[in-house]
């Protein structure tokens, strides 16, 4: 009797000892989805609406990476969409909360067909899996982001208003200008005082300028001797969307005028970097006012 339980005990153990091996810490979800939670923390769990930020890894069946936001320098800033098909990543992110760890083993062809719209790559086998590795690194409502994110624009834009006033002080100081300051805060020195009539909302007007950098660096120009066309910029004034402080400077102008108009950030491209100038650059243009047109009535 003995001999026979001990038999049965090494049956068990050896059996159990499988399984363990087989599941290696993978479980498989009502839905069928493979999953395995290698950090698990307190929390509400995510859900459809939620704004996440995340780190996302995907790889196929034989190990071949596709994508890796881990070795990016920014995670992925999503609102979760609702979910495509059972056992999706939709339902795999529903499963986690903020500061939760997991790998998620969802069918290859549905996330193709499914999920982007495409068809599945050659080298990716029909009936694999993606290996889905994700870590949840912040979880908010989508109304708490939006004020969050706000209130984080506002307190930079302050900044910033406090460090383009000490460029254009510099700047005008260098210069020897004496620009005057309309109340939305663009700089304008008149070079030349015009006799014609002064533009409002919905005149046309035509100008030729130049836009330069505090640096005096010409990053765009209507006139040929800066590397323009030579034609002048014809716009609606208040109604074809331009940069607010062209709106601002040229309202001020009259026909025939000539001036330089100095441009913060905010009214100009604020934190919108471009390959002639850096995020956050004060600006300056020199305009002249060659024409304003009244619309027909």
């Amino acid at each position: 009797m003995f001999r026979i339980s001990t038999s049965l005990l090494l049956i068990a153990s050896f059996l159990l000892f499988l399984s363990s091996c087989k599941n290696d810490g993978w479980e498989t979800s009502p839905t069928g989805l493979k999953y395995w939670m290698q950090e698990d923390s307190a929390g509400e769990n995510i859900k459809t609406g939620d704004i996440v930020q995340m780190h996302v890894k995907y790889a196929s069946s034989k190990d071949s990476v596709l994508f890796n936001s881990f070795k990016m320098p920014q995670p992925i800033t999503m609102e979760v969409p609702p979910s495509q098909f059972k056992g999706s990543f939709e339902e795999a992110l529903s499963m986690m909360s903020q500061g939760d760890s997991g790998q998620f083993k969802i069918p290859a062809d549905s996330i193709f067909r499914k999920e982007l719209g495409a068809a599945r790559p050659s080298f990716i086998d029909s009936g694999s899996y993606l290996t889905f590795t994700v870590k949840i690194l912040k979880d908010e409502k989508k109304e708490d982001f939006t004020k969050r994110v706000e209130k984080e624009k506002a307190e930079s834009a302050g900044k910033q208003i406090g460090i383009d006033e000490d460029l254009i002080n510099k700047y005008i100081a260098e210069k020897g200008l004496k620009p005057v300051k309309t109340e939305k805060g663009v700089y304008i020195q008149t070079i030349k005082q015009g006799a014609g009539v002064q533009p409002v909302t919905g005149d046309s007007v035509k100008v030729h300028y130049t836009g330069r950098t505090l640096d005096g660096k010409v990053f765009d120009s209507s006139r040929k001797e800066d590397g323009g066309m030579g034609s002048t910029f014809d716009f609606v004034l208040g109604v074809t969307p331009i940069i607010q402080g062209w709106q601002e400077g040229i309202a001020q102008m009259k026909q025939g005028s000539k001036s330089i108009l100095i441009i913060p950030s905010a009214l100009a491209y604020g934190d919108q970097a471009t390959p002639r100038f850096g995020a956050n650059s004060v600006l300056t243009f020199d305009v002249e006012l060659i024409k304003v047109i009244k619309p027909k009535k």
